[in-house]
């Protein structure tokens, strides 16, 4: 801000070598402008003025131009903002921007004071410590307690499970695994058993003409060499 008594000083010098009213008018425009310190006007819902320079609204709500105006506001109040440093809005609303309503913070601080009114804290499983999490899924508080957790779910003992297809008996390394066939073949197997696939569905091969019967909805083509003559002349179409 600018100072008060130097301002007055220069002021009443300049006062002194006035000639005329019309300079008379002039200093007292000049003092009443540097006396008081000008206010953040709000323009409509928008736009703000401050010191002169109107300021519109940005897609995060706050108001800026060259600059955010709750900076220049700050600046103009307390000088140059220190590197690695935020303005902080004490209420949390953007549109407020009154010297009143700001504060300044460390960029952790105010990182933090934002962060924890979106996220909830919560117990690290592995440390039991409180903490509050970056992300909305983050369990961990720290890489450390995340690999204790991926280690210790690698040392339990496998799962033992039995295939429903042969009925054979097959272990799994992690428990939350979700495999339920001991191999691939078993694992077709079981779909064709279960309708995954509907049976016995009637096409026409678009290369031969045949008539052919598949139990796969994404069946195309008769046979393999009807696929790869389509394959080929699909390769020609694109370097034609």
């Amino acid at each position: 801000m600018k100072q008060p008594e130097r301002v007055t000083e220069l002021l009443a010098e300049l006062r002194a070598l006035t000639e005329n009213d019309f300079e008379r008018h002039r200093i007292d425009v000049l003092e009443r402008y540097l006396t008081a310190p000008p206010t953040v006007e709000v323009i409509d819902n928008t736009h703000q003025r401050f010191d002169g320079v109107i300021y519109a609204k940005r897609a995060s709500g706050h108001y800026g131009r060259h600059t955010s105006i709750h900076r220049a506001v700050w600046y103009y109040y307390n000088g140059k903002i220190p590197e690695e440093t935020n303005i902080h809005h004490i209420d949390c609303n953007p549109a407020n921007n009154s010297i009143s309503n700001l504060q300044l913070l460390t960029i952790a601080e105010h990182a933090g004071i934002h962060h924890s009114k979106n996220i909830e804290e919560k117990i690290c499983p592995i440390c039991g410590n409180t903490f509050n999490p970056r992300k909305q899924n983050q369990t961990f508080c720290s890489i450390p307690c995340s690999a204790k957790h991926i280690s210790q779910t690698a040392k339990k003992s496998p799962v033992e499970k039995t295939c429903p297809v042969c009925g054979k008996s097959f272990s799994l390394r992690y428990q939350n695994y979700k495999q339920l066939c001991c191999s691939p073949s078993c694992s077709k197997k079981y779909q064709w058993a279960n309708d995954v696939y509907d049976v016995n569905i009637e096409k026409i091969c678009p290369i031969c003409g045949k008539n052919f019967v598949t139990r796969s909805k994404r069946g195309i083509y008769c046979s393999k060499k009807c696929s790869n003559k389509a394959n080929e002349q699909r390769r020609r179409a694109k370097k034609n």
